[in-house]
C-alpha cells in the first residue's frame, strides 16, 4: 500500500500545471532553487550534481518530487521526504520563484501544503510509526513561503546556519596550517564494507543524544552517506590509542561552486572537549585550500545546546546563511 498526492484535487489558479518531475527536470529545478538562493542571500551555491542527488532519492511511499508549471517554465519546486526510519516523521522543501506575482505564488503554495498534509497523515497510517510532527525549512526571509506556513498554522520552533571559512587572508596568502594535539591521530578513511560498518555505528553512537536523530539502517546510510557527491575518500577519522573517537566527512557536493563541504563532524561524548572537532575541522580547511578551493561550508543546528556554533566560530567560520525550522503537529495537519 502507497501513499499519493493527488494532482487533479489541487486547485491551481488559471494558467498553472503541476506534474511530477524525476531526474531529468532536475535542471529546471536547479535554475529555480538558484534563484530562491540569490533572492534570498545575494548568491548562490545550489549545483545540478545536488538537485539529482536529491529528486526522489528520500521518498519511500510514493513519488515525491513535482514541480508547478507556467508555460513550461517551472515556478514552485516540491520535495517531499518520508523515509521514516531516517527521518522520523516527513519533512518537505517548497522553492517559490521569487519574480512571479506574490498573490498567485501563495495561492499555490497553501494548495501544495494542504497537499503534503494529507499525504503525511496517510503516510504515519500506513507505516504506523509515531511520529509528531511535519517539518520543513526555509530562509528567514523568504517572505511567500513564511506567509503560507503561516496560514497552514505551522509554528516556528528552531535556526540552522550555514557556515563559511575562506581560504585566502586579505594579503591572498593561504591562511597557516595548524597541527591537531600530540596525542589526536588523524587518518583517511579506507573503504571496506567492516570499515563502512563501524563508522555507521560510530555515527549512530555519536548523535545518538542529538535533536530529532533518527538512526537508519545500514544499507540506506550507506547508500546516502557514501555515494553521490558524499565521497569517502574525503573522510577523515580522528583516533586516541589506536581507537576512532570522532569522524568528518568530507563531500563534493560544492565542489563545482568552488567550496569544500563537511556533510557531517562528530566526537564521541567522552571524547568531546579535547580539540578534536578542530582538529578535523582544521585538515578539512587544509586538504581544501590545498585543493584550489575557494573555502569550506558546513550546515549546523545554531539552537543545539553542545556548543557545536561557538566551535565553528572559533575555527575561524562566519555565518553566511540562515534558515528556520517550521513544524506542525500530525495531529493538526489539515486543521
Amino acid at each position: 500500500m502507497t501513499a499519493s498526492i493527488s494532482l487533479e484535487r489541487l486547485r491551481l489558479p488559471a494558467g498553472f500545471e503541476i506534474r511530477h518531475i524525476s531526474a531529468a527536470d532536475a535542471e529546471a529545478a536547479t535554475d529555480l532553487v538558484r534563484l530562491v538562493d540569490i533572492a534570498a542571500c545575494g548568491e548562490t551555491t545550489t549545483t545540478l550534481a545536488e538537485l539529482i542527488n536529491d529528486i526522489d532519492i528520500s521518498n519511500e511511499h510514493g513519488p515525491g518530487s513535482f514541480g508547478v508549471f507556467q508555460n513550461n517554465q517551472m515556478v514552485q519546486f516540491l520535495n517531499i521526504h518520508d523515509n521514516l526510519v531516517d527521518t522520523g516523521g516527513c519533512f518537505f522543501d517548497l522553492f517559490i520563484h521569487p519574480e512571479m506575482p506574490k498573490s498567485e505564488m501563495l495561492e499555490i503554495a497553501k494548495e501544495l501544503i494542504g497537499a503534503v498534509e494529507t499525504y503525511s497523515r496517510e503516510v504515519l497510517e500506513i507505516s504506523k510509526m509515531n511520529s509528531d510532527f511535519l517539518k520543513t525549512s526555509l530562509y528567514e526571509n523568504d517572505e511567500t513561503f513564511l506567509q503560507a506556513l503561516a496560514i497552514n498554522k505551522f509554528e516556528s520552533h528552531r535556526k540552522y546556519w550555514r557556515l563559511r571559512i575562506d581560504h585566502k587572508d586579505s594579503t591572498g596568502s593561504s591562511q597557516t596550517a595548524k597541527l591537531p594535539p600530540a596525542d589526536i591521530e588523524i587518518r583517511s578513511f579506507s573503504e571496506s564494507e567492516a570499515n563502512f560498518l563501524w563508522m555507521h555505528q560510530l555515527s549512530n553512537e555519536i548523535f545518538a543524544d542529538h535533536y530529532d536523530f533518527n538512526p537508519m539502517n545500514f544499507e540506506r546510510w550507506k547508500y546516502e552517506f557514501a555515494s553521490g557527491v558524499n565521497n569517502p575518500a574525503l573522510w577523515r577519522v580522528a583516533y586516541i590509542d589506536d581507537k576512532p573517537v570522532g569522524y568528518s566527512w568530507g563531500s563534493e557536493r560544492f565542489a563545482s561552486e568552488g567550496f569544500g563541504y563537511v556533510a557531517s563532524l562528530g566526537v564521541l561524548r567522552e571524547f568531546r572537549s579535547l580539540g578534536i572537532a578542530k582538529a578535523l575541522l582544521n585538515d578539512a580547511f587544509e586538504r581544501d585550500a590545498a585543493a584550489g578551493l575557494q573555502g569550506t561550508l558546513l550546515h549546523c543546528d545554531a539552537t543545539n545546546p553542545t556548543g557545536a556554533t561557538r566551535l565553528y566560530e572559533s575555527a575561524g567560520m562566519r555565518v553566511d546563511r540562515i534558515y528556520v525550522a517550521y513544524r506542525k503537529p500530525v495531529s493538526q495537519l489539515n486543521v
